[in-house]
């Protein structure tokens, strides 16, 4: 049979219709399925990556920081004082107070040297020293304490004048004046 004009345009646009179906149902609603589950996948990525970069920048500048730290631990290895070197401590403050023309007596407490030596941190020893001098050395004295390698952590300062008469030839030389400093500070052995 023929078919009239019009059936075979209703059949054909059908059939056109029912191919685009088949094409939009089995070829392009997977590949844009395909496509949304891929880009899901790519911001997953993307977001562990810039978290994994910023870890990695953190990570760098940590890094950089030891390095900088490791560099200036050799200067704070010094600020402490040696557990076995002690004397050594006790020598330079004398002749810290030799050198500005300082009498000095010095007085270590809360001390336990055989407890410092067996304990491998840091330690904390109050240091007394009681000087007695003129004043610009006395204060030549301070700024020598305050220079020295090792921390001194100055807790008190005490200073009184102290005018004694002593009898010499000339008037002149009689009045002395002496200040008498007390110091009490917090020195760091280890």
């Amino acid at each position: 049979m023929i078919l009239s004009i019009k059936r075979k345009i209703i059949i054909s646009i059908i059939f056109l219709f029912l191919i685009i179906f088949i094409i939009i149902y089995f070829i392009i609603v997977p590949a844009i399925l395909d496509i949304m589950q891929i880009k899901k996948i790519i911001n997953t990525q993307r977001i562990e990556l810039e978290r994994d970069y910023l870890k990695g920048q953190n990570l760098k500048q940590m890094l950089a920081q030891i390095n900088e730290v490791k560099s200036q631990s050799a200067v704070l290895d010094k600020v402490f004082v040696e557990k076995n070197n002690g004397l050594e401590f006790i020598e330079i403050l004398e002749r810290t107070a030799k050198n500005n023309n300082i009498t000095q007596k010095i007085d270590l407490f809360n001390y336990n040297f055989d407890e410092i030596l067996n304990n491998n941190s840091y330690e904390k020893v109050s240091i007394q020293l009681l000087t007695t001098g003129d004043f610009i050395d006395q204060l030549n004295y301070l700024i020598d304490l305050e220079t020295l390698n090792y921390y001194i952590n100055i807790k008190i300062l005490n200073i009184a004048f102290d005018t004694t008469l002593i009898k010499h030839d000339s008037p002149e030389e009689n009045k002395t004046s002496n200040i008498n400093m007390l110091i009490i500070a917090d020195t760091y052995w280890e």
